[in-house]
């Protein structure tokens, strides 16, 4: 899943993004919850993932 600056910021942190909000809603309306993604920024990997409670919550954030 490609990710913007700011969402692969917050990633990184530890904090969750949300997935379900109205301006998203194409980017990642193939999104279920319980799914798991590898998040990418610039196709470099920042995080393992999965959707919980309408957001992208890491997993495994990967310092690379």
């Amino acid at each position: 899943l490609a990710l913007t600056e700011a969402e692969a910021n917050k990633l990184r942190h530890g904090q969750s993004v949300p997935v379900f909000r109205m301006a998203d809603r194409e980017r990642f309306s193939t999104l279920c919850e319980g799914d798991v993604l590898y998040a990418v920024l610039e196709g470099v990997p920042v995080a393992i993932s999965r959707i919980e409670a309408g957001s992208l919550c890491p997993v495994r954030v990967l310092n690379l």
